[in-house]
């Protein structure tokens, strides 16, 4: 780097696994899990699922390719921890199908009345760095196809009464989860958004 060229300084965010502001636990916790969270018809969950995720994909195609490694550090937004604001939308990808492929997992144990025997945990599931943009959006292509033929074929019920626990929204079923699949990612469609308005 040249001395005229600007250096990129690393904002100071909190830690991963900060989580997010006690309120808003509060209301994932007492409001959105018991009257929000797998409410809808099945059919609805799945169509959002696929709506969400098709359209993170868009978003990150309409970024030019030199910039999909680029980080830009959004404003704050709900939902979002401190320390995922400075991301890259190759970043952005390679989390939804981390953290969707924990869920994915869970769901089939908990519809299947198994014990997931994992404890979710937002710090473990940040973006890893290890592959380029292109290497990252062929592999989320490939996840995104893949998660609702995988759940039809080996969910049971998502009737299932079997928890497990969310750091934020408590205790969680397998329907619920499966919800969080579409909401976690239009979380995430915020984000890229915000991406690509800072780049």
């Amino acid at each position: 780097m040249s001395d005229t060229e600007p250096k990129t300084t690393e904002p100071k965010l909190a830690p991963p696994g900060a989580g997010i502001p006690w309120i808003a636990k509060l209301v994932l916790r007492w409001y959105v899990n018991p009257r929000v969270a797998g409410r809808e018809p099945l059919e609805q969950i799945r169509a959002r699922f696929e709506r969400k995720h098709q359209r993170a994909s868009e978003e990150f195609l309409a970024v030019p390719e030199g910039l999909r490694e680029k980080k830009v550090l959004v404003p704050p937004q709900r939902g979002l921890e401190d320390s995922s604001r400075y991301w890259s939308a190759a970043m952005v990808l390679e989390h939804l199908e981390i953290v969707g492929s924990q869920i994915v997992r869970g769901i089939e144990k908990l519809a299947n009345d198994v014990d997931p025997g994992i404890k979710a945990d937002t710090a473990k599931v940040k973006p890893r760095g290890e592959r380029t943009a292109a290497e990252i959006f062929a592999s989320f292509e490939k996840w995104r196809a893949g998660v609702l033929p995988y759940l039809d074929a080996h969910v049971k019920s998502y009737d299932s009464p079997r928890t497990l626990a969310h750091p934020w929204f408590g205790d969680l079923t397998a329907k619920k989860w499966f919800w969080l699949l579409g909401t976690h990612a239009d979380i995430h469609l915020t984000q890229l958004r915000a991406i690509r308005k800072g780049l």
